[in-house]
């Protein structure tokens, strides 16, 4: 075997220790780039970023469902409002006061006694003169009653004087019922019972005749069975009113 010089020698040794110190660098930028397989470490790390996101979003939902929250509650008062905004409304804003002093206007206006009624009443009691009954029948159809309501409460009248045996008073009212309203019969029937019972026969008759103008057929064929006419049920022209068909 060839020897080598004693120089050469140092120059190897020299290469082979500058070397060595190489390789240890290469095998730590080995580490540094990842060429090895993760260390439990390093996936941890990476880990905590993920965790950290989760959290953050768990927070965000738990804030938005806070928000959520906030957000019902505060529809839930504007409904309340506005359900008292109704009420008011349909109260007519100022609440029972109003309503009240409504009420108490109508009762006011309706409450109000209708003068001719009041007139018309004043007749039907028989405290109330003649002379003052027959001028509140005219005042009382002045002020707004109707001719045959007032005829109507002449008759009344005078039905109730002829019961009490006031037959030349109840002719008056009798006669008033009679020109107020034409074809209001009842009083033309009373008339003639009068003229029948006084004993004045053509005045009955005459009276009849206008009755049946009148055309009342329930007053007329009356006629044929009141005593009143007897005395004149066997005239031609009475026969021919109450025997109307």
């Amino acid at each position: 075997m060839q020897r080598l010089p004693a120089a050469s020698l140092v120059v190897l040794l020299t290469s082979l220790l500058a070397a060595a110190p190489a390789c240890k660098g290469d095998r730590a930028n080995d580490n540094a780039t990842g060429d090895k397989p993760d260390s439990p470490a390093a996936e941890a790390g990476e880990g905590a970023p993920t965790a950290e996101a989760g959290a953050a979003e768990a927070g965000a939902a738990e804030a938005g469902a806070a928000e959520a929250g906030e957000a019902e509650a505060g529809a839930a008062e504007a409904g309340a409002e506005a359900g008292e905004a109704a009420a008011e409304t349909s109260t007519g804003g100022t609440g029972a006061e109003d309503t009240t002093g409504a009420a108490e206007a109508g009762a006011t206006e309706t409450g109000e006694a209708d003068p001719a009624q009041a007139l018309l009443e004043s007749v039907k009691t028989l405290d109330t003169e003649d002379d003052a009954a027959k001028k509140a029948l005219g005042d009382a159809v002045a002020a707004g009653a109707s001719k045959l309501d007032a005829a109507k409460i002449a008759n009344e009248r005078g039905e109730a004087l002829l019961t009490k045996g006031e037959s030349e008073r109840a002719e008056v009212f009798f006669v008033w019922a009679s020109e107020a309203h034409k074809l209001y019969a009842e009083p033309v029937f009373n008339l003639a019972k009068l003229d029948a019972y006084a004993g004045d026969l053509e005045a009955a008759k005459e009276h009849l005749v206008e009755l049946e103008k009148r055309g009342n057929k329930k007053l007329m064929k009356k006629v044929g069975v009141d005593p009143a006419f007897t005395p004149l049920l066997d005239d031609a022209d009475v026969r021919k009113i109450y025997e109307v068909q």
